[in-house]
């Protein structure tokens, strides 16, 4: 790969990265401030993704992508996983703030490379078995923290399970999104935007049946425009814009180097959430983050 395809890559992943840092406390006000329902507010970020791609149904290659891939076995494992890990991400935001969020869901790059040697063979060094010893000890740390409840009953320890369930999903997604590029229409690989908007119909399926079944759905005639401006972020810029440059990445450099560059989310989101909702790292998070941030500087 060329230097200019290099740089294209480094410049895409840190803008969906820093979009993807803001996630975390834009929907912690949306569930805390403007008292969204979890997954009502994740079916509204998603369909707003989905509809602000759907101009792009007009290119006639991109069509084809879409309608070829979809009953493509990668793209549905991608699409679930995603959904899956979005949906424990808002649920568990809930009982958690969204700096312990941001923490627990970027262990996927711990997950990562734990899927890497159980799914793709890939071998474990012993400073990467320290990474994961250390990663999982800053977990437990950061869960005592919500399980003996510093913030006088609006955390729980049911938001860090939620959360660390989100980013074992998220490793598995990084684990497979490489992979379903070795999917080839016509001899080529498939577009970020086409495999992007393929997985997403089986992500939004999957949080409609669960909203369904939870009688957790949005009511659209009850939304004012306030309500519609994170919604509109979220969807917009947070997700569709964000997943594409993130599969560009991945085209270019490869899973794995990409998720180096995605650690400025936590970075970021930290920042934001200090910002946008006044939280401070509590002493069990001063703790448990740096073992993290060691681990996954080893893991990288």
């Amino acid at each position: 790969m060329g230097t200019r395809e290099r740089t294209g890559a480094v410049i895409s992943i840190t803008i969906a990265t820093i979009f993807w840092g803001t996630t975390y406390p834009v929907v912690k006000f949306g569930l805390k401030e403007m008292h969204f329902a979890p997954l009502a507010f994740l079916s509204l970020r998603f369909a707003a993704a989905v509809l602000s791609l759907l101009p792009l149904l007009f290119v006639r290659r991109i069509r084809r992508e879409v309608l070829w891939s979809l009953p493509r076995f990668p793209i549905l494992l991608l699409g679930t996983l995603n959904g899956i890990a979005c949906t424990l991400q808002f649920s568990g935001q809930v009982f958690t703030t969204s700096g312990v969020a941001t923490i627990m869901i970027n262990t996927y790059i711990l997950f990562t490379l734990l899927f890497g040697r159980m799914f793709l063979g890939r071998k474990i060094n012993n400073k990467k078995k320290l990474a994961v010893l250390l990663g999982f000890l800053g977990v437990v740390v950061i869960a005592m923290g919500d399980l003996i409840n510093l913030k006088g009953g609006e955390t729980s320890p049911y938001g860090v399970l939620l959360t660390l369930g989100a980013g074992v999903c998220a490793g598995l997604y990084v684990t497979f999104s490489e992979k379903v590029y070795d999917v080839r229409y016509g001899g080529e690989r498939l577009s970020p935007v086409s495999i992007f908007f393929s997985s997403t119909v089986y992500s939004i399926s999957l949080i409609f049946l669960t909203g369904l079944l939870l009688n957790d759905l949005p009511r659209v005639s009850s939304l004012s425009m306030n309500d519609l401006l994170p919604v509109l972020y979220l969807g917009i810029l947070c997700t569709s814009g964000s997943f594409i440059l993130y599969l560009i990445t991945v085209r270019d450099v490869g899973a794995v180097n990409t998720a180096v560059f995605m650690l400025l989310q936590i970075v970021v989101s930290i920042l934001a959430s200090f910002l946008l909702l006044g939280e401070v790292p509590n002493l069990f998070m001063i703790l448990g983050a740096p073992l993290i941030f060691l681990a996954i500087y080893l893991t990288s």
